[in-house]
């Protein structure tokens, strides 16, 4: 029975943890077993190329709404795009490691790039510097199924099917796959302005086409995530085709096939807002981070947090609280998060005296506070400003406040731990020491500062992002160790520096004349083609050269770009999934009537609203990215919550905040699985210490729907400043109650009056708060006129776990 119950858990586990998937590692070398299906495939190209190119077919196929014949005139490419495809399909089937890099290379640069293209470089005071070259592949109908098909090649690449598939080469489907996607977004880009000419029409190549990116998108979700994303894409998709038969208060006339599929291929489906944020804000900001990963900016911020709090009681965690909130601010990404602070802060919480379960807590719950820490916050932020429609700034500057507070209450929930069970600050002579961190490594954080400033001026992410991109390399290079970039070697040998630097531990450096001369070898490549193929001046063509030397001397950079790329597949395999969930709920119009239901069940409470959307995002987390979690409650709870009298801005804020708790909520938390891997703690366990640490995300939403604590337009500053300072004490009283410790520790009934006085401090109402003040004042004079008892503190090593017996 045990062994039963064990497979039923390991397959729950796949079903709904999200982001659990292991990548391949791809071999070196040649991949023979792929010749094979390189042979059908030349074949194909072969056949189409030289036999059926130009020619008229009258083939049987969707048109319109039903299927008929339909005369079609294969397309006479020039040589050089067929013999392109050609190498393209033998560069995927025989050197799938090089290809992905190489793939992930140019997504990284070209979104890079983009946000800069044929912009003019200005100096104030001085006028136009420089104009950089503009490239006509950035239109819009370019840029986003780009995007997709990037991401859908390299998942293909890099996740096989199932644990039986090959694990270090794509296998025949996966390829299969990737031309599939190819042969897609090529037809999207080619027929971009016919389609739109045709609006309505229905043409078979939006079906076929149309299909082939429905499927690649569900199996996109499938690998990276699991099952439950796109068995509620299918759901949604159903939906819409079938929805006369669904209940009363659900059903529609249902629509057609072709008509639902041709939806789907286009800007309204997987080409849509959600494939659009990504591609214009996210990729960079996850790109950003990997740069600033390479750049070792996150031991500077864990440096910074030992150096100001290690030395109080409880320093090893207090500093996991600051260190994860300061990376969280610019990595974005709660288990990357985990990753990078973690496996330096949870050692040496345990050593200090924390149970493994409660140090694995407090580095998930720190972690995934930086989805919500300005400025860069995680992926659904920028979603929040598209939905809002509002500045991106905007949303950074009003979660600030919010943000802090959730901090404020962990750090002060492990302060008042570490003094109920006797856990002190670590030796001073174990610390690094603020002023000579600032001298040293200070210059690291410009990037940062960059990033913030720019956005603070209200310049778009995407610009914000680039130049903070920039920044970043332009800082590496100041210290061999972090450098990024390198000149080719022979030019770095005439200079006297800016050569392959020592290789690190784990780290390859290419050697030899290939990685000697091969950037020199790119830039002269890049100066002469771009001209003469696609007839660019030699002056931006010679911006070009320079990029392609660099970056082919550059390994580290090289490598940093691949991280940047792959990191985001996380995210960008959602993309096309979410389009498909957007349609569900457009094309029938539920995003009309789910309101009407959610005021229906919650009897036309807000706070009855609030909790069913709690609840809601409790039992998607499951299996949800909190991404995919928020956009679905977005479209279908934030209409309600806006019928109820929150503004809009502050609705979506409600639901991003509610979403948080996907990662740390018993039973599939991803946050408290990877945080608890690291210590060696049970996984359970660490999401009830992770729940109960985390408690601002379930007030901090009632607050954005009462108060004005988003700073409410129209609101004046000293009610502002007074929700602010009164929920400041009610999460210092929450913590007191909770950790049963203010100067001593807690009887049952001086924690109730903690418990009471803080919830009194939510409440917005002045007498409310001034009973608040009484209660604080009587458990304070409680604490302070009544002598501690003489018992010696717990022991951390054997205290009883929230969750355990």
């Amino acid at each position: 029975m045990s062994a039963i119950g064990s497979r039923i858990k390991q397959g729950m586990m796949r079903f709904f943890m999200p982001e659990m998937s292991s990548r391949r590692a791809l071999r070196e070398g040649v991949t023979r077993e792929n010749v094979v299906v390189w042979g059908l495939l030349t074949a194909a190209i072969v056949v189409v190329a030289v036999f059926l190119a130009g020619r008229s077919l009258t083939l049987f196929l969707p048109h319109y709404y039903s299927w008929q014949w339909v005369e079609v005139t294969v397309l006479d490419l020039p040589l050089w795009a067929w013999a392109t495809a050609w190498l393209a399909v033998s560069a995927l089937c025989f050197y799938p490691r090089v290809t992905a890099t190489a793939i992930s290379v140019a997504f990284s640069l070209y979104y890079i790039y983009a946000a800069a293209n044929g912009s003019t470089i200005r100096i104030p005071g001085i006028g136009p510097l420089f104009s950089l070259p503009y490239l006509p592949i950035y239109a819009y109908h370019y840029f986003l199924p780009l995007f997709i098909a990037f991401s859908g090649v390299l998942v293909f690449i890099l996740y096989p099917a199932r644990k039986s598939s090959p694990q270090d080469r794509p296998s025949f489907v996966d390829l299969l796959l990737c031309v599939a996607i190819l042969l897609s977004t090529f037809d999207f880009i080619w027929n971009f302005a016919e389609r739109g000419e045709r609006a309505g029409l229905i043409h078979w190549n939006d079906v076929i086409f149309g299909v082939l990116m429905t499927i690649v998108s569900l199996e996109m979700c499938r690998r990276v995530l699991g099952m439950v994303l796109p068995a509620l894409g299918l759901i949604f998709l159903g939906y819409t085709m079938f929805g006369q038969y669904f209940p009363d208060a659900l059903a529609h006339r249902g629509f057609p096939i072709n008509e639902v599929i041709s939806y789907l291929y286009s800007t309204a489906g997987i080409y849509g807002t959600i494939a659009s944020v990504f591609a214009t804000y996210v990729f960079l900001f996850i790109v950003f981070g990997a740069i600033l990963q390479m750049t070792k900016v996150g031991d500077v911020f864990i440096d910074i947090a030992f150096a100001l709090v290690g030395r109080f009681k409880g320093g090893a965690a207090k500093a996991s609280v600051i260190s994860s909130g300061l990376v969280g601010s610019i990595v974005g990404s709660g288990a990357a998060n985990i990753a990078v602070t973690g496996t330096f802060t949870i050692p040496l919480m345990k050593r200090s005296g924390y149970t493994p379960q409660y140090a694995a807590g407090v580095e998930a719950t720190a972690s995934i506070g930086g989805h919500l820490m300005p400025p860069i916050m995680g992926s659904a932020a920028f979603l929040v400003a598209a939905f809002a429609e509002v500045n991106y700034t905007t949303v950074a500057l009003v979660s600030l406040v919010p943000a802090l507070m959730y901090y404020y209450s962990v750090y002060m929930a492990v302060h008042y731990r570490a003094c109920r069970v006797g856990i002190s600050g670590l030796p001073r002579d174990q610390l690094p020491n603020l002023a000579e961190i600032m001298r040293k490594d200070g210059y690291r954080l410009l990037p940062v500062a960059l990033l913030i400033f720019l956005l603070i001026m209200r310049f778009s992410p995407f610009y914000a992002a680039f130049w903070s991109i920039l920044a970043a390399l332009a800082v590496s290079c100041t210290r061999s160790e972090t450098r990024l970039l390198q000149l080719p070697t022979p030019l770095a040998s005439l200079v006297g520096r800016g050569g392959a630097p020592e290789p690190q531990e784990g780290e390859r450096v290419p050697t030899g004349p290939l990685a000697d001369w091969g950037g020199l070898a790119a830039g002269a490549v890049v100066l002469a083609a771009l001209p003469l193929v696609f007839g660019m001046t030699v002056v931006s063509a010679a911006v070009f050269a320079v990029v392609a030397a660099i970056l082919f001397s550059s390994p580290r950079l090289i490598n940093a770009l691949t991280h940047g790329a792959t990191g985001a597949l996380v995210i960008a395999a959602t993309a096309g999934i979410m389009g498909i969930v957007l349609a569900g709920v457009t094309m029938p119009g539920l995003a009309l009537r789910f309101p009407a239901i959610v005021l229906e069940y919650s009897g036309g409470s807000l706070p009855a609203a609030i909790v069913l959307c709690a609840i809601a995002s409790y039992i998607m987390g499951m299996g949800m990215t909190i991404t995919a979690a928020y956009v679905i409650l977005a479209i279908l709870a934030v209409p309600a919550l806006v019928e109820l009298g929150v503004p809009v801005i502050n609705a979506h804020l409600i639901i991003l905040w509610l979403s948080q708790d996907s990662s740390l909520t018993p039973p599939f938390a991803l946050g408290a699985f990877v945080a608890a891997g690291i210590a060696g703690a049970d996984p359970t366990r660490t999401g009830f210490i992770s729940v109960m640490l985390a408690k601002p995300l379930y007030v901090v939403p009632f607050l954005m729907a009462y108060s004005p604590i988003l700073m409410d337009p129209g609101t004046p500053w000293w009610d502002i400043l007074l929700v602010w300072a009164t929920a400041f004490v009610g999460f210092f009283c929450l913590a007191v109650a909770m950790e049963g410790f203010f100067r001593r520790p807690l009887s049952w009934w001086e924690r109730g009056i903690f418990l009471a006085a803080s919830i009194a401090f939510f409440f917005q109402l002045w007498w409310i708060k001034l009973i608040a003040i009484a209660l604080l004042a009587v458990g304070v004079a409680i604490q302070t006129l009544i002598k501690p008892s003489k018992t010696p503190p717990l022991s951390a090593a054997v205290e009883p776990e929230p969750g355990g017996t």
